[in-house]
């Protein structure tokens, strides 16, 4: 661990006392590492929790409604861009073929937001099927390739050969992996941004970055990035990290975080494989 850098990881442990989730930090100091860990489920944090919680419980109402009043004009303007993709001229298609691609992915994502605003107020219950890997994140970079172009990002790909099948439930996998990539592209710099999403396996495990090379983050800010309605970003309303972090709980994986002001950051998921 570098000297400046903070890695925090999320756990899921029985220490004695049953089931339970930890924090565990890593802090570089002088010439050695100090290591401690936070009981999440301890009683003196449920106070906020259970604040949290009545927040999404009203969302979700709202989100009901709102997604009634969104969803049928929305299905209005797929439908227009699918007749007006009919009608436009074949020696025209050409160079207007690449913005209608770009209404209808985004019309789509304004569906797929209303869908996870939804989901966030509900218990989260997936099935998960052994399922190659390397389609969802294929469709991770497709999900995110028009915000990166318009922010002129560099995005790169690098899956480890051979990878076996991961126990997952394809669409909320890509959703949460979305929510990391989206979150590192509005870190960044425009114009100097470089996102990497990484897939390999080591001893059992196979483990999935998300790094970047943006703002970084302090001490303060990493333990709370994964809490509802906290963003870092203004005007964000800070459910999409808390939505990733739920499905990748379901998942059973591992969130390991290693930041630093200016020095960008890393997320590194951790899946067990089955035997």
């Amino acid at each position: 661990l570098e000297e400046g850098y903070t890695s925090i990881a999320e756990v899921q442990a029985d220490l004695g006392t049953g089931p339970g989730r930890y924090e565990l930090r890593a802090e570089r100091v002088q010439d050695g590492l100090l290591l401690t860990i936070r009981d999440l489920d301890e009683p003196g944090r449920r106070g906020p929790e259970e604040g949290s919680e009545k927040r999404l419980a009203g969302i979700g109402r709202f989100a009901r409604v709102f997604a009634h009043e969104v969803r049928n004009p929305l299905t209005n303007i797929h439908l227009a861009l699918e007749q007006l993709q009919a009608e436009i001229p074949a020696d025209a298609a050409e160079g207007t073929g690449p913005y209608t691609a770009i209404l209808k992915r985004n019309a789509k994502r304004i569906g797929d937001h209303v869908t996870q605003l939804i989901q966030a107020s509900r218990p989260l219950s997936i099935e998960l099927v052994p399922s190659p890997l390397p389609p969802v994140l294929e469709e991770v970079l497709e999900q995110v390739r028009d915000r990166s172009k318009l922010l002129r990002m560099r995005v790169d790909l690098e899956v480890e050969d051979r990878l076996p099948p991961l126990p997952m439930d394809a669409q909320t996998l890509t959703i949460a992996l979305v929510n990391l990539c989206v979150n590192a592209l509005e870190a960044m710099e425009e114009g100097k941004g470089e996102l990497r999403l990484r897939a390999y396996q080591e001893e059992g495990t196979l483990l999935i970055e998300v790094a970047d090379n943006g703002k970084g983050m302090s001490p303060e800010e990493q333990e709370r990035i994964f809490q509802p309605f906290y963003s870092g970003r203004e005007g964000g309303l800070g459910l999409g990290l808390s939505e990733a972090r739920n499905i990748l709980e379901a998942h059973h994986a591992g969130i390991s975080l290693r930041s630093r002001p200016a020095g960008g950051t890393s997320v590194l998921l951790s899946f067990p494989l089955v035997p």
